[in-house]
């Protein structure tokens, strides 16, 4: 009568499942880390700016925009009167609807015009990632236009025909 120990099994057991239950917690708090590094500098005019890091040089504080250290700017520490956390969310990246009902304009670029022969597609193949902007169509623009200021929308488009 020799009675294997069930006790032993289930023990060892529930330990692996604590263990890992630990593991898995430090994985989550380990990766979520970095995604809540961006902080706000409180300027003493009442502006603030955002940047991942920063390094305090005498009177000058460098406050790095990006995750790298390329992109930067310098303000007097004496401006700067805190810094908090940056809770806001990320910009999620636009879905058009309808392609004759926006346009998708990559961030920054200096002709409106030139924007229409880019795709999502096409310059997310060649810069990897980039940050777009969604140009509302020509129609919201000008209803939302016409609403905010109690005009009709038919004088508005004969205005931007003429």
């Amino acid at each position: 009568m020799i009675r294997s120990r069930p006790f032993a099994t289930e023990r060892a057991a529930r330990i692996a499942a604590k263990a890992a239950a630990f593991l898995f917690a430090v994985a989550i708090t380990l990766l979520a880390r970095p995604a809540a590094a961006s902080e706000l500098a409180i300027l003493r005019n009442g502006f603030s700016i955002r940047h991942e890091h920063r390094l305090v040089m005498g009177a000058t504080t460098r406050l790095y925009l990006g995750a790298d250290d390329s992109s930067f700017t310098d303000v007097p520490t004496e401006e700067i009167t805190g810094y908090e956390k940056d809770l806001s969310l990320p910009l999620p990246m636009p879905v058009a609807a309808d392609e004759h009902a926006s346009v998708i304009v990559p961030f920054g670029s200096a002709k409106p015009e030139s924007a229409k022969s880019w795709s999502a597609t096409s310059w997310s193949k060649k810069s990897g990632s980039a940050k777009f902007v969604t140009a509302p169509g020509l129609n919201q623009v000008v209803n939302s236009a016409s609403a905010a200021y109690h005009l009709d929308p038919d004088l508005v488009n004969s205005v931007i025909h003429a």
